[in-house]
C-alpha cells in the first residue's frame, strides 16, 4: 500500500499490522517512506507490543530495523533517542539527584561488549541544581578560567557527555514522559561495577572487627589515597568522601560525585554528608543548642532551618565563619571511611542519606582525641588502628598528611619495627649497663623503679642491646639475660 493510501484509510492500520510479518517487513524495508510511515503508527499502537514482533528467524524488531526505522523507534523508546533507562534500578536517590543505569544505544564498547550487543552500559546522573552540574563537569574536565587542570580517569570516573533539558526541548519532553522533569541537568558516565558502600554491604569485607579482609582493605586504601593525592596535587578537595562516592571499576577504586569539590582556600561545605564531615565543620548554636554543618549558603539568612523533616531545627547561621577548603577535610573523611572498612561499623550512625540528627551533630562537634583512641581500639590490626587514629585527630593540623599515609606500614604492608609515631610507649624506662661492675647499681635502680610502679625494660648485659626491639611486648617488668 502506498503511503498516501495508507493515510487515507486509517482503519486498515490495525488489520494490516496484526501480522508480525507485515510490521517487520516495514521495519526492514529500504524504502525512504518507511520511517515516515512508522510515525503514523505510534498514536494507534503500543510501542512495547510492536517491539515484541519478530521475523521468521526469531530476530526482534529493533535488531532487524533499517537505520532510518531504528532512529524512529529510538526517538520514541529511549531518552534523547539513545538511552534505555532501567527505571526499576535507581542506583542512588537524594534530595539533589538521581542515578539510574542505562544502555546507550548510540555507543558500543568493542572491547568489553560481545558481538551483537545493543549498547554501552552507562550510569546517568540526573541533577536538580545547575550550579552543581556545571561544577562537577568543570572539576573533571578542567577549567582554564578557574585554573583547573583536567583530572585523570585512572583516579576519577569521567563524564562521557552532558545534557541540559532547559536548552533542549525534546530532551525536556523525554524527561517529562519519564517523570524526571525535576532533574533537568544530566551527566552520562561509564557504569562502574559497584560502589564501596555496596561492597561493604554485600561482599562481607568486614562483617565484624574480628573478620576483616585486610589485604583488600589495604588495596582500597592505596587506590583512594592515590586518587586524593591526584586531586590535592591540583589544589582541589573532594569534599564529600564516603563509601557511596567511591566506585569499583575493573578492580580499581575511583572517585565520583565531584559537585562538592572545592579549590583550596575557598569556602567548603556547599554540599556535604554530615556523617563524614570533620568536627570543625559543625556549628552549635549557643542560644538554642541546635547544630548544623557550616555551609556558605546558610550565611545568607539570619535564621536557617536545618535538618530533614524528622529533625528540623533553627540555628543562628550568621554567627559562624565557613571553613576553608583544605586537605584536612578529606583526611578526616578518609579516616571515617577506613574506620568502617576496618570494623564493619559506621563511626557515626546517620540516616540513609548520611545526615546526622542534632544529637549526632553535637557529638561530632565535641569529638576529642580521647574518643578517637577509644573508638579505634575496636580495630584489631595494629598498623590500621594507628593510621585511622592519626586521621581522626581533633585538630586538623594533627591529621596525618597523604604523603605519610602512602608511606605508612599499613599501606605499604611493611613490618613494624619499634613504636609508631604517636603511639604511647609500653615501658616507662630502659636501663642497661656497659661493664659488669655496674650490675649492682642497676639492680638497685630496677628494684626502686618497679616499687614505684614504673614499667622498666632492663637489659642485663651490653651484648643484648642490639635485640631489644624484639622484646617490646614482654611483661611490664622485663629483664633480658645474656646467654
Amino acid at each position: 500500500m502506498h503511503l498516501a493510501a495508507w493515510r487515507a484509510e486509517p482503519g486498515h492500520h490495525e488489520a494490516a499490522l496484526a501480522s508480525d510479518g507485515v510490521w517487520v517487513l516495514l521495519l526492514t524495508s529500504g524504502k525512504t517512506a518507511a520511517p515516515e510511515l512508522m510515525q503514523d503508527f505510534f498514536p494507534h499502537f503500543k510501542l512495547d507490543e510492536l517491539l515484541q514482533a519478530s521475523d521468521a528467524h526469531g530476530r526482534k524488531a529493533l535488531d532487524v530495523a533499517t537505520p532510518g526505522c531504528k532512529a524512529v523507534l529510538a526517538s520514541k523508546l529511549y531518552l534523547g533517542g539513545r538511552y534505555e533507562l532501567a527505571l526499576d534500578q535507581i542506583v542512588h536517590q537524594s534530595a539533589t539527584c538521581k542515578v539510574i543505569y542505562a544502555l546507550d544505544h548510540s555507543e558500543r564498547d568493542e572491547e568489553k561488549e560481545p558481538e551483537g550487543a545493543r549498547g554501552l552500559h552507562v550510569a546517568i546522573k540526573f541533577m536538580r541544581n545547575e550550579g552543581q552540574w556545571l561544577q562537577e563537569q568543570s572539576t573533571r574536565r578542567g577549567d582554564a578560567e578557574r585554573g583547573l587542570v583536567a583530572l585523570g580517569e585512572e583516579f576519577v570516573i569521567g563524564v562521557l557527555r552532558a545534557h541540559n533539558a532547559k536548552e533542549d526541548e525534546q530532551f525536556r519532553k523525554d524527561l517529562e514522559a519519564r517523570k524526571l522533569q525535576d532533574y533537568p541537568f544530566v551527566m552520562v558516565m561509564p557504569r562502574a561495577d559497584r560502589s564501596l558502600a555496596d561492597v561493604l554491604k554485600h561482599e562481607h569485607l568486614a562483617p565484624s572487627p574480628d573478620e576483616v579482609h585486610w589485604a583488600e582493605v589495604r588495596v582500597i586504601t592505596q587506590h583512594v589515597v592515590k586518587a586524593l593525592v591526584h586531586l590535592h596535587g591540583r589544589e582541589i578537595i573532594h569534599g564529600d568522601l564516603k563509601p557511596l562516592n567511591i566506585m569499583r571499576m575493573e578492580k580499581r577504586y575511583l572517585l565520583i560525585d565531584l559537585d562538592a569539590a572545592t579549590q583550596f582556600g575557598l569556602p567548603a561545605g556547599a554540599k556535604s554528608s554530615a556523617a563524614f564531615c570533620p568536627p570543625e565543620m559543625v556549628h552549635v548554636d549557643e542560644a538554642t543548642g541546635n547544630a548544623c554543618i557550616k555551609t556558605p549558603q546558610l550565611l545568607k539568612k539570619p535564621f536557617a532551618t536545618i535538618g530533614s523533616a524528622r529533625n528540623a531545627a533553627k540555628v543562628i547561621a550568621s554567627s559562624y565563619t565557613p571553613i576553608e577548603a583544605s586537605p584536612a577535610i578529606d583526611l578526616w573523611g578518609l579516616g571515617v571511611v577506613l574506620f568502617q572498612l576496618c570494623t564493619g561499623r559506621a563511626l557515626f550512625d546517620g540516616f540513609s542519606d548520611d545526615t546526622l540528627d542534632n544529637n549526632g551533630l553535637r557529638a561530632l562537634a565535641s569529638w576529642s582525641d580521647a574518643q578517637a583512641k577509644v573508638r579505634t581500639s575496636e580495630i584489631r590490626n595494629r598498623a590500621a588502628r594507628h593510621l585511622v587514629r592519626s586521621l581522626l585527630a581533633r585538630d586538623p593540623n594533627d591529621r596525618m598528611p597523604l604523603d605519610r599515609v602512602l608511606a605508612h606500614p599499613f599501606v605499604t604492608d611493611e613490618p613494624i619495627l619499634g613504636r609508631l609515631p604517636g603511639e604511647e610507649p609500653f615501658y616507662d624506662a630502659f636501663i642497661g649497663y656497659r661493664v659488669a661492675t655496674d650490675q649492682g647499681n642497676v639492680e638497685q635502680l630496677f628494684a626502686a623503679l618497679t616499687r614505684l610502679g614504673y614499667r622498666v625494660f632492663w637489659v642485663r648485659c651490653a651484648c643484648a642491646l642490639f635485640s631489644f626491639r624484639t622484646h617490646l611486648t614482654d611483661a611490664p617488668r622485663c629483664r633480658i639475660n645474656c646467654a
